[in-house]
């Protein structure tokens, strides 16, 4: 989730090949925010524009693009999309599906779209590896899985990071969402037994002095409850490092407890990580039965008579071995400690004879923010997905977005998968994101970089990678403001003579009670009298700042000067930490906090500060528009632009 090595590379790598890309225009000319257009307004409130409305450059006074008459229905247009990278793309899918009618286009790139199934992902590898008796203290990595926890795989090439900035990012992660390794009905970030002066105390003295809880039952590693489950320090400073050494034990795990098996008080190699997250059951499915217990099993004529075994593409909603817990299936009725009368005894315990199966109760705010659980409930038809990830992405997000595209598609979704951003062009000679034939594309895309047959040096440099290559970091944003561009209609590809503009605005948020700040990119010619734009929200990584992103703009606006491309406003929220608030990122969301109170970062952002663009900024406002029912563009229409070669 880590994007760290974009702050210093991100503008310098544009910057590198902008010339080939973008025929010899000066990157950095239009790059100076002290001097914006005459009439944009600062964080004072000024208004950089007037409001507008009616018909563009480019389009037919309906929005289509003058074609042959075809059957057509009504689709309603906000002229706004948003896309983030890494955390910003998480925060970029909840969003956007949690407002869906705030948006045309949701566009999250190389993240975790299915918070669910990424749960899985952490128990099993990140947290995960750790022997049951009668080996336990030893290492018992999960069959097929490619890491554990004391051996956490850290990238490659620009993406590579620390395990102590991978434990920072977890941290703010459940100080956005809640805790789900552990139960504490004081708050939903404490683990058991935490307080939050604890978690003022400084570092030093948390690693040295750790919480001691007792009679933390667990059915995995502490059956009898005859160890201690303590507070831990992890992480190590080195950055080529995902190995787990205590030496380097500096940074507080504030959400998890471990089984203290010598009872030292310090986490050693192969003391397991306690994950409650929910009740113990059999992953038989929905109708209860495994398949071998299901009628007219033969395991080589019929192995699944239920037809309800799991697969991440083929039945995403296959509810036998799908790792989660669906209505119908048989659990025990233990608690999350998953050990018989222990209620008593374990004052940390939830759930034990109460007659149903239950989850840690901060699982709440995972499935009211998890994207995919939400899609069943939001009208997909006015919306179009632009989604990418690295084949070889660190943090397991390849198999988690595989399965989202599946669910989209299992939800009526059309979408197209594409191996690299080299398969989006025909033409292989020429791969500029200006000449991308949209039209000829499903309504939603799909892009997984990275080449199947890399080298060992080019895998070394991050080919395919959460991150990816110098010309993969550049490919990733373009391509889905290219995307953007095709998807909303009656865009305005006027050739201009001026240049684009960035600016930082400040603005006050009800909903933290203080004041936010954003940048803006404006399209060159933004002061032309009559001229509205669509609004992309643009969201940043963890490690990253929204200036970091301001370097798309030396692509972005020499295409727009030259038509290539509809000039659109790009605004870059900021997802940065405020004093107190996290160690890393804000996910964008309302926090649940953890020593203090958390943020409602999601509603200032939905609420705040997209009242503050439309009241200040010349966007276009919604509209009706009649797109086809019917045929290759059925649903919507291709944003006319001129000919390739104009």
């Amino acid at each position: 989730m880590n994007i760290t090595v974009f702050r210093p590379f991100l503008f310098a790598a544009l910057v590198t090949i902008l010339l080939q890309a973008c025929g010899g225009d000066d990157p950095a000319a239009g790059k100076d925010a002290s001097s914006p257009p005459t009439d944009a307004g600062g964080g004072d409130g000024a208004s950089p524009g007037e409001d507008g409305s009616g018909t563009t450059d480019g389009a037919e006074p309906d929005g289509s693009t003058g074609s042959p008459a075809v059957k057509t229905v009504p689709r309603r247009y906000t002229f706004r999309a948003i896309g983030g990278f890494s955390m910003g793309g998480i925060s970029s899918s909840f969003i956007g599906l949690r407002h869906p009618e705030k948006f045309d286009i949701i566009g999250p790139m190389g993240c975790a779209v299915d918070l669910l199934d990424f749960i899985y992902t952490l128990r099993s590898e990140f947290f995960g590896g750790f022997c049951a008796p009668p080996q336990l203290g030893k290492m018992c990595r999960q069959p097929g899985k490619p890491q554990d926890f004391e051996h956490i795989i850290t990238g490659s090439g620009l993406g590579k990071i620390s395990r102590r900035t991978l434990q920072k990012d977890f941290n703010g992660a459940f100080i956005s969402f809640g805790n789900p390794f552990s139960y504490n009905p004081a708050h939903p970030y404490l683990a058991a037994g935490f307080t939050r002066e604890f978690l003022t105390k400084p570092d030093d003295e948390r690693c040295k002095n750790p919480v001691r809880v007792e009679n933390l039952f667990d059915v995995q590693y502490n059956p009898e409850g005859k160890f201690k489950a303590i507070s831990f320090c992890d992480g190590a400073d080195v950055k080529d490092e995902g190995l787990f050494d205590p030496s380097r034990a500096r940074n507080p795990v504030d959400y998890a407890l471990a089984i203290d098996l010598n009872d030292n008080g310090v986490r050693d190699s192969g003391e397991p990580v306690l994950f409650q997250w929910a009740e113990p059951f059999r992953d038989s499915g929905k109708d209860g039965k495994a398949d071998k217990d299901e009628p007219g099993f033969d395991a080589a004529s019929n192995p699944d008579p239920s037809k309800d075994n799991y697969d991440p593409l083929n039945n995403p909603y296959g509810s036998e071995g799908n790792n989660w817990y669906d209505e119908g299936e048989p659990y025990d009725d233990f608690g999350l400690d998953g050990v018989k009368d222990t209620k008593d005894r374990n004052k940390w315990d939830f759930g034990e004879g109460n007659g149903k199966f239950d989850f840690n109760p901060n699982f709440a705010r995972f499935f009211d923010y998890d994207p995919i659980a939400r899609l069943p409930k939001v009208d997909l038809s006015r919306l179009d997905f632009y989604m990418d990830v690295g084949i070889r992405d660190e943090f397991r997000f390849a198999p988690n977005m595989v399965k989202a595209v599946s669910v989209l598609k299992a939800n009526n979704v059309e979408i197209q998968t594409f191996e690299g951003f080299d398969a989006l062009s025909p033409d292989a000679r020429d791969q500029s994101q200006t000449r991308i034939d949209w039209a000829s594309k499903s309504r939603s895309i799909f892009v997984k970089y990275g080449k199947k047959d890399a080298t060992p040096k080019e895998i070394a440099d991050g080919d395919g990678g959460h991150v990816g290559t110098v010309p993969q970091v550049v490919d990733r944003p373009l391509t889905f403001l290219s995307f953007v561009s095709a998807h909303l209609p009656g865009g305005d590809y006027d050739k201009v003579n001026e240049m684009y503009v960035t600016k930082e605005f400040k603005f006050f948020s009800p909903a933290v009670n203080g004041e936010k700040s954003f940048w803006a990119i404006l399209p060159p010619g933004y002061n032309r009298p009559d001229k509205v734009y669509p609004v992309v929200y643009l969201l940043h990584g963890i490690g990253m700042d929204a200036q970091d992103l301001l370097a798309v703009g030396a692509f972005l606006g020499d295409w727009q000067k030259r038509g290539l491309i509809q000039k659109m406003i790009i605004i870059l929220p900021s997802g940065e930490c405020a004093p107190g608030e996290c160690p890393s990122s804000n996910f964008f969301a309302n926090q649940v906090g953890w020593a203090k109170p958390g943020r409602n970062n999601e509603d200032s952002l939905v609420n705040d500060l997209m009242k503050y663009v439309d009241d200040n900024f010349k966007v276009k406002k919604e509209a009706i528009i009649e797109v086809p029912a019917e045929g290759p563009n059925k649903g919507w229409v291709p944003s006319s632009r001129p000919r390739v070669g104009q």
